[in-house]
């Protein structure tokens, strides 16, 4: 499967190095400071405009994406 080409927004964050979201396919790219790049996928563009205006972003993807579920897969 092809990555879906998602711009990507450089954060500071000490758990997020940078996210991007395509409003197309829903898929949500976070890169992790770790180094890990990671898509969640069928995320509503609400959760993505949370993400963007929240206070913490490692916390908000704990609580609003990865708990919800949303399917996710390792993109490199």
């Amino acid at each position: 499967m092809a990555l879906v080409s998602i711009a990507m927004k450089s954060c500071k964050s000490s758990q997020v190095k940078a996210h991007g979201y395509d409003p197309v396919s829903k898929k949500l790219r976070v890169e992790y400071s770790s180094g890990g790049v990671y898509e969640y996928e069928g995320v509503p563009q609400s959760v993505y405009d949370g993400l963007c205006g929240c206070e913490s972003i490692g916390k908000y993807l704990n609580g609003k994406v990865k708990a919800a579920g949303f399917k996710f897969r390792k993109a490199k």
